[in-house]
Formats: structure tokens, C-alpha cells, sequence
């Protein structure tokens, strides 16, 4: 074998291996459960949420209802059979939140 083909080779299983961590490292990332993401949004601006809106909430669309107490309640799609009910209050930011739907589990 010539220094060349070994050259070729060895180019080749660099380039390969460092395909395979790149797979691997984005297979071991991990997703923050809802329920923490959700937890981390109290106390933040209802408005911050919807400016990050994914393309799922977009298509579907947010809503939102008065409740009793004088807030207002958003509704964010999260996934099908998953939506957040934030309450928020008259500034804009979340006190609460509620699941919806049994995708969120």
C-alpha cells in the first residue's frame, strides 16, 4: 500500500468518526420536561412566550379569556392534546400556569 492510499484512509476515517460523535452527542442532548420549562416561566412576560413561538403554536394560534379575578388567561398550543393555560396579570406576567390535554404527560 502506498503512502498515498494510506493517506486516503486514514482522511476517510477521521471524517467518519467525527460524523459518528457528532450523531452521538445529538442523541444524548436532553429536552427540559414541560413541566420544568413551565416552572422557569413564572414570573416572566407573557409576551417574551409568544414572541418565541414555535411553529406549531403559530399554525394552531394562541387564545386567551378573562377570568373573574380581573386576569386574563393565554393559551398556548404546546402539541397535539398539550396545551398551557398561563394566568397572567394585568402587566403582562405569568403567576400561574395549568396542563391541558393528555399529551402533556
Amino acid at each position: 500500500m502506498t503512502l498515498k492510499h494510506l493517506y486516503i484512509k486514514l482522511r476517510y476515517s477521521i471524517i467518519f468518526l467525527f460524523f459518528l460523535i457528532i450523531f452521538i452527542m445529538g442523541c444524548c442532548i436532553s429536552i427540559m420536561p414541560i413541566k420544568q420549562w413551565a416552572d422557569i416561566a413564572v414570573g416572566k412576560s407573557i409576551y417574551d412566550l409568544i414572541a418565541l413561538a414555535t411553529p406549531y403554536e403559530k399554525k394552531v394560534g394562541w387564545r386567551e379569556y378573562s377570568i373573574p379575578n380581573g386576569n386574563r388567561v393565554f393559551v398556548q398550543p404546546m402539541r397535539k392534546n398539550c396545551e398551557i393555560h398561563w394566568e397572567v396579570d394585568k402587566d403582562g406576567f405569568i403567576l400561574r400556569y395549568t396542563f391541558h390535554g393528555s399529551g402533556c404527560k
